[in-house]
């Protein structure tokens, strides 16, 4: 059953890799197993699609791979993979970054194929009212933005300052549910905190074990 899995996994991973890039996330049911391959970017209606893929297919195994997206859809993905005690996959050459990595964080069996990445950075903060809340972030001058913290009191609207704190730790607050758990090093989440939100920090098979990321020898 190992083997017919594996050669299902290689083959799926010969068609992720060359296959074009795709925007919103698709889901696709293996023949005869209990497997569900989502592909793509995570968005909101992602979360019941998957909750009806368990509820009908009896999922018990996600194979991931995606640039992430929508957080907070990534964050309902990632409880239902740790409520229903779903194992996740990365297939060989592909990669699983931001949202996606936080989902496979949550999985109860995580393995990672060779060649595979997780991508880590620290979330963007999302504000419903930017304009209100972060009019006087930044300021600029007239030919080029003054750095934030150069005269800290003249150039932040302090409740721009206090509605990004709580933002921030109420981010990291959730994340911790997913990535320090089950034997994954808290040092993951440090790694999160220290990538800016434009960045990516890239963690192979070898590192995530190190981690603790992937608990399947």
């Amino acid at each position: 059953e190992d083997a017919i899995m594996r050669s299902i996994l290689s083959t799926l991973a010969m068609l992720i890799t060359f296959s074009a890039p795709i925007s919103a996330a698709e889901f696709f049911v293996l023949p005869g197993t209990k497997t569900l391959l989502m592909m793509g970017e995570t968005k909101s209606s992602d979360v019941r699609i998957l909750s009806d893929h368990i509820l009908k297919d009896s999922i018990d195994t996600l194979i991931l791979k995606g640039p992430g997206g929508d957080l907070a859809a990534g964050y309902g993905l990632a409880n239902l993979v740790l409520q229903h005690g779903i194992n996740v996959i990365v297939p060989k050459n592909t990669k699983c970054a931001s949202a996606c990595s936080i989902i496979f964080s949550a999985g109860r069996i995580r393995e990672m194929e060779e060649r595979s990445f997780l991508g880590f950075h620290l979330p963007f903060l999302i504000n419903e009212n930017p304009l209100e809340y972060c009019s006087q972030l930044i300021a600029y001058t007239e030919d080029k933005p003054v750095d934030i913290f150069s005269g800290l009191s003249m150039k932040i609207d302090p409740k721009c300052l206090m509605y990004t704190y709580q933002m921030g730790l109420n981010d990291i607050r959730k994340i911790r549910r997913y990535v320090v758990r089950d034997g994954i090093s808290e040092n993951i989440l440090n790694l999160m905190i220290n990538t800016p939100s434009d960045g990516m920090a890239w963690v192979n098979r070898e590192n995530a074990v190190n981690y603790g990321l992937v608990n399947k020898k």
